[in-house]
């Protein structure tokens, strides 16, 4: 009567010491994984530094797939330039100081074509101009 019941904690033990194995052989190996990813985590941004100051004629900022997505320039007239673009790479809209001096907010549709345009005349007179597909005025003001 007590060898059987000896024997049923032993099965019980050894399930035990089983189970226990594969817990502790799980949590090392989840723990060296989460080491190699916070170090390879850690190395891929060693490179990288702060700098104070950035000189460049055109910043172009891309996605993840290395699509233009923004753009920052000087245009021909001397003149800085935001322009944010969509998916396929086209203009959307943009924020651009002519060379004049005057600001101007420019939202474009798909075929690039300009639809909204606020801009400040040399006065500081605010204009805000709705366009059609064709680019005519459809409604300004003031």
């Amino acid at each position: 009567m007590m060898g059987s019941r000896d024997d049923a904690v032993r099965l019980r033990l050894v399930h035990l010491e089983r189970t226990m194995y594969r817990w502790t052989l799980a949590g090392w190996t989840a723990m060296v994984v989460l080491g190699l990813i916070v170090l390879l985590g850690a190395s891929s941004r060693a490179g990288r530094t702060a700098v104070a100051d950035v000189f460049a004629r055109e910043v172009t900022l891309v996605d993840r797939t290395q699509t233009p997505r923004a753009s920052m320039t000087i245009g021909n007239d001397g003149g800085p330039s935001l322009l944010l673009l969509d998916q396929q790479s086209k203009v959307r809209a943009g924020l651009t100081v002519l060379g004049d001096g005057r600001p101007s907010l420019g939202l474009l549709d798909a075929q690039g074509q300009s639809r909204v345009v606020l801009t400040l005349e040399s006065d500081g007179t605010p204009i805000l101009r709705l366009l059609d597909a064709q680019g005519h005025v459809i409604w300004s003001a003031p």
